[in-house]
């Protein structure tokens, strides 16, 4: 997954380009659209790093579909007055969830047990 970005020409409110691994220069890519771009939304493997914000100097937002931001650069983005959103939280519930079920599994044998009859025995 790589990463995307918001971009506002004249003829159109916004409009979105998906940046990713079809793109061969990147630099070139940047260099072309930099003036245009006001937002990048990217993945949890996605860097956001002080050089890419610096590439970008009309960049309003960057929004991580992470629950996490440790690929943002956040001092670059305080600095530069850039709006960072994530989701934090989002999968609280559902590792708890997962959390109760691994516990229940293992100790009421249900995966052993679901192998063994599986096994035909």
């Amino acid at each position: 997954m790589g990463w995307a970005i918001a971009m506002r020409p004249t003829w159109t409110p916004i409009s979105f380009i998906a940046v990713s691994e079809d793109i061969k220069d990147r630099e070139a890519f940047l260099t072309e659209h930099s003036q245009s771009i006001r937002g990048v939304v990217c993945g949890r493997k996605d860097e956001i790093n002080a050089e890419l914000i610096d590439a970008l100097p009309c960049l309003e937002i960057v929004a991580t579909s992470s629950v996490g931001v440790d690929k943002v650069d956040l001092a670059k983005c305080r600095q530069r007055n850039i709006a960072v959103v994530y989701s934090p939280d989002v999968l609280t519930d559902e590792v708890a969830d997962l959390a109760v079920a691994l516990m229940l599994d293992t100790l009421r044998h249900i995966s052993a047990s679901d192998r063994y009859v599986r096994q035909g025995l």
